[in-house]
């Protein structure tokens, strides 16, 4: 009895973790449990006598895990219901992004904000920027061998789809609304620096989803405000383009007419040439016949009224002989 009602909950469970939102969930809290452990290996095996491989190694495990994170979270986008759970996701993730990996910038745009706050040197600014990107090529070549093994759909999607254009509405409006929230952050991050730290996380995660919301609420409203009017140009320009296939039909039409009126009064008067021709030949021969026996008849009588041998005839010849 007891096995009879474990076995469809053991199913369910296991159904459920096999799920493929489950499995990114899993990959992603094993990349962050691995990057984790590696850090902790370099504080405690690199010296901090020797601050340039330590930074170095560090700034790139922690962009390496937000990159490889960000790439799996980025599949999840259409999990129902949508938008809620990609957002919860993202809140959750900064969360844990934020708690794990402190003092870790992970940006060159942070980075740069700190060499000309002076927070940081240049050289040790220009250290950092060379670690997240050989961090996030690093993550992008991690998350491709992931993919390519093809654990789930979503997975064996993403290796075929490879390297898509990620902005979904024009460049302008791109650039105004990165420009927009870029301002709103970094001015709200300046109030958020009297707040305890456990708290600052929370606040900044929770900023980062609203604007990530707000984004694509007001691209998702650009491009539907815009789909009307594209689709009435779009008719406009089809109407317009069936007028000129309808005109352009139209010409070929009556040039074809004209050529074939052309070509049959061409055809009409070369018969009419031809009969008139043959007439005239005709009637030249029923004159030429009409003629010899008229010259017969007359030197017949001729000849009877001489007392000469009758019945003679003259020879006719062919109209063109006798001239």
């Amino acid at each position: 009895m007891l096995g009879e009602v474990l076995a469809p909950l053991s199913q369910g469970l296991l159904t459920m973790v096999l799920d493929e939102t489950w499995i990114s969930l899993l990959l992603m809290a094993g990349t962050m449990i691995s990057v984790g452990g590696c850090r902790k290996l370099t504080r405690r095996h690199v010296h901090l006598r020797r601050p340039r491989p330590r930074t170095f190694l560090l700034e790139m495990l922690s962009t390496f895990q937000i990159c490889a994170c960000t790439n799996e979270l980025r599949l999840l986008a259409n999990v129902q219901p949508k938008p809620h759970v990609a957002l919860t996701l993202t809140y959750i993730f900064t969360v844990l992004h934020g708690l794990t990996l402190p003092g870790s910038t992970c940006n060159p745009c942070g980075t740069l904000q700190h060499i000309l706050d002076g927070g940081i040197s240049v050289k040790q600014g220009g250290l950092k920027i060379a670690a997240q990107f050989f961090g996030a090529m690093l993550a992008r070549i991690y998350m491709h061998h992931i993919w390519s093994l093809g654990i789930t759909k979503v997975h064996s999607e993403a290796l075929a789809q490879g390297c898509s254009e990620p902005i979904q509405t024009t460049e302008t409006q791109a650039f105004c609304i990165e420009l927009l929230f870029s301002a709103v952050f970094q001015l709200t991050i300046l109030q958020f620096e009297s707040v305890k730290p456990r708290l600052r996380v929370h606040l900044v995660a929770l900023l980062i989803t609203m604007l990530v919301y707000g984004a694509a609420a007001i691209a998702a409203f650009r491009v539907f405000c815009s789909t009307p009017m594209k689709h009435l140009s779009q008719i406009r320009r089809k109407e317009k383009r069936i007028r000129d296939d309808l005109f352009q039909e139209i010409l070929q039409a009556s040039a074809a007419l004209e050529n074939k009126n052309r070509a049959w009064s061409i055809t009409i008067a070369d018969s009419l040439e031809k009969d008139s021709v043959e007439r005239r030949k005709v009637l030249e021969k029923g004159r030429h016949a009409a003629g010899c026996a008229c010259a017969s008849q007359a030197a017949n009588r001729d000849a009877a009224d001489s007392g000469g041998p009758g019945g003679s005839t003259i020879p006719c010849l062919p109209p063109s002989a006798s001239h």
